[in-house]
């Protein structure tokens, strides 16, 4: 701020060009993404309510979300449903309380818009399977929406290999 206000905004930004690319490259490195795909916002759910928001909902739709789910997230789709006239629908649980796999597969068969997942919920040790999720959604066409607030810095993450369409984390967290 002390910058831009000696040599301006744009004169600012150009002097941080360099800082900022490596940024995006160093993110990009960290989850096995390029950088051109990286967006840096105000924090998590501002990343995620801008994903979903940015979809467009004018005729409704069908999203599956997981009871696990993080609540921030369940209010902005509430949000959807109750503008849009959104249908949130619960994935059930295994025997573990993780996503079971093959009641998405069921419910898949039916066209949703979307599956939302927090892989990492922050109040428990339950590590959702990722992987298997975003390998239904793909064969289904279905886009999956990664919430990896606690996963990014803790766990693995690979988005090619979780075949999502988005996955946000903050910056502050695990790093």
């Amino acid at each position: 701020a002390q910058r831009e206000q000696e040599i301006g905004g744009y004169g600012a930004a150009k002097e941080a060009g360099a800082d900022m690319a490596m940024l995006y490259r160093s993110i990009a490195a960290a989850i096995h993404a390029s950088p051109e795909d990286i967006a840096l916002t105000q924090g998590n759910s501002d990343g995620w309510t801008r994903i979903v928001s940015a979809m467009d909902w004018s005729n409704g739709g069908r999203i599956l979300a997981h009871r696990s789910e993080w609540g921030g997230n369940l209010g902005a789709l509430m949000q959807l449903s109750n503008q849009y006239g959104v249908q949130v629908e619960e994935i059930p649980s295994d025997s573990d309380g993780a996503v079971d796999l093959d009641a998405l597969e069921a419910q898949l068969r039916i066209p949703a818009s979307l599956v939302v997942l927090t892989w990492m919920p922050a109040n428990g040790p339950l590590v959702q399977p990722a992987e298997a999720v975003g390998a239904l959604c793909a064969r289904f066409g279905t886009p999956l929406l990664v919430d990896a607030a606690q996963a990014v810095g803790q766990w693995p993450v690979d988005v090619r290999r979780l075949q999502c369409a988005a996955l946000t984390a903050p910056g502050r967290k695990w790093l």
